[in-house]
């Protein structure tokens, strides 16, 4: 399994679009996290932009080709909540990720 400085040596030679950061740490509890950080257009305030913070746990990471296929998945994930937050019809989010029981993800809101 990659350790946490060699998982931060790849990061380093990672870049995604202009701004983004990515953050590798040991957690207190769980183990590895990766920490992306990024200043994005806010949708809910045009003209705006807002800091993205996202902290998540890492699954093991057997090596490097694991690694950068499990950041593509979570910048995918990331890439999606931004979608629902932009995607309006007259001026009201579709899909909005921060509505009451939008979490759930059961098709129910």
């Amino acid at each position: 399994m990659l350790t946490t400085q060699q998982i931060a040596a790849e990061l380093a030679r990672i870049t995604y679009k202009n701004g983004w950061t990515f953050t590798v740490y040991d957690g207190q509890w769980e183990g590895q996290h990766l920490a992306i950080g990024a200043q994005v257009s806010d949708a809910y305030h045009p003209g705006q932009s807002v800091t993205l913070d996202v902290h998540t746990m890492l699954p093991p990471m057997p090596d490097v080709a694991y690694l950068h296929r499990w950041l593509g998945w979570r910048l995918g994930r990331l890439e999606v909540h931004e979608m629902r937050e932009f995607l309006r019809v007259d001026g009201v989010a579709v899909f909005d990720p921060h509505a009451d029981g939008a979490d759930r993800d059961d098709g129910t809101s």
